[in-house]
């Protein structure tokens, strides 16, 4: 059999003849094994034939088993001949071989069988193949950068970096948005308990209602007119509502502690829960506001306000206000010094809101506060200006005396 070529190194070869293999296969699998060492190539086909490696998701497990024994039968040519097992490269490639038919009775022919023609080379290279090192490696490729390369390899740095900062920001968000979700549950939880304690005391006229947590005990103050309604007698109330909400609220020691309320007219959730009583009655809305407007103020309040939002009189929705004396509506004194509260009215035409709102002091006057600040910072900037001129002051006596004594070292010296 003549070979495509003859290599200038030293080589050993082997061929095959009318193999029963595809020669579109072998032909495939002879590109990607060609130029590859010997260790390389039979740990592929061997992979392949054990269908534990695939190509193109395809095995070609009778392709490489024929391809496989060639190239054991010239590893052992290599070793007859004494080239060296560590320095040997394949050389692969298959051509297409005869074409048999079958023949038939009266001489018609039958199917045709194809084959194909294989030669396998293992050539010894002069060097031998060393492993290379990673560090290796990456100094070689440095060396080869150009500055393109050097480009994509900064702009792919930059892109690392604000990769790590995205997920360093997610993760902050995410703490953040797990504190938020915690805060607003913890007030919800809050809400749902004043209401469902509202519920229960329906009867007493109950004010502000304070939840206090501790580790010990959660502790619920109930401000109201009317205690013993709340207490009940011998205080069973108070133990049946403990246990509904040790069963409800899953809350481990609750204890409620009732207030009595000195001044009612002064209390907000008192006044609306009254006005929403006295209008599911029938009273007008009109008589209520400046009546207890009046009463509010005549309690000792600096400032109220009353609204009234709903279906008032008639068919059409509306509000209307009633205010007297001084209440703030914006800023800090707004949230600090009044109180609000706000009851639901169900008459006849449709729900009604109320909403009252008490300042009971005036606002904290900051003026004399920015004053003394400012006092303050003008005797500190006096007072660093002083310790910068004293140190000017040295350090021109300083140099005086080191001018003198340089003028009597001259003079001695001239002497």
């Amino acid at each position: 059999m003549t070979y495509t070529f003859t290599p200038k190194q030293k080589f050993a070869k082997a061929s095959g003849s009318n193999l029963r293999i595809s020669t579109r296969k072998a032909e495939f699998i002879c590109k990607v094994i060609r130029r590859k060492t010997l260790k390389r190539a039979k740990r592929l086909l061997s992979d392949m034939a054990a269908e534990r490696r695939g190509l193109d998701g395809k095995y070609y497990t009778k392709t490489v088993k024929g391809i496989l024994e060639l190239v054991e039968s010239c590893e052992k040519n290599a070793e007859f001949l004494g080239l060296d097992n560590e320095r040997l490269f394949v050389h692969a490639s298959a051509h297409q071989g005869t074409t048999l038919r079958r023949r038939r009775r009266k001489g018609a022919f039958g199917s045709s069988m194809k084959s194909t023609v294989m030669e396998v080379m293992l050539i010894e290279r002069g060097r031998l193949v060393e492993k290379v090192s990673k560090g290796d490696m990456k100094k070689h490729k440095e060396s080869r950068q150009t500055e393109t390369d050097k480009k994509m390899q900064k702009e792919k740095e930059e892109m690392k970096k604000d990769v790590a900062t995205l997920k360093e920001k997610a993760g902050a968000m995410k703490e953040a948005s797990m504190k938020e979700r915690i805060f607003i549950q913890k007030a919800k939880e809050q809400v749902q308990l004043e209401e469902y304690v509202r519920k229960q005391f329906a009867q007493a006229k109950c004010g502000i209602i304070e939840v206090q947590y501790t580790p010990v005990v959660t502790r619920i103050i109930i401000h109201t007119t009317t205690p013993g309604l709340i207490i009940g007698s011998g205080g069973e109330r108070i133990k049946e509502t403990m246990e509904l909400l040790k069963q409800k609220f899953k809350i481990e020691n609750p204890q409620i502690d009732v207030q009595k309320i000195n001044d009612p007219d002064l209390d907000p959730y008192i006044i609306s829960q009254t006005i929403a009583a006295a209008i599911e009655t029938g009273v007008n809305h009109k008589r209520l506001g400046n009546f207890y407007a009046q009463k509010i103020m005549e309690a000792g309040a600096i400032g109220c306000e009353l609204v009234f939002a709903g279906k008032l009189s008639g068919q059409r929705s509306r509000v209307e206000r009633f205010e007297e004396g001084y209440i703030k509506k914006c800023g800090d004194p707004a949230e600090k010094d009044v109180i609000k509260a706000f009851a639901l009215a169900n008459p006849k035409l449709g729900n009604i809101g109320i909403t009252v709102k008490i300042m009971l002091t005036h606002p904290k006057d900051i003026r004399g506060q920015v004053a003394g600040a400012l006092e303050e910072r003008a005797n500190h900037d006096a007072a660093e200006e002083k310790k910068k001129e004293a140190a000017a002051a040295k350090a021109e006596k300083a140099a005086e005396k080191a001018a003198q004594e340089a003028s009597k070292n001259t003079a001695t010296a001239e002497e």
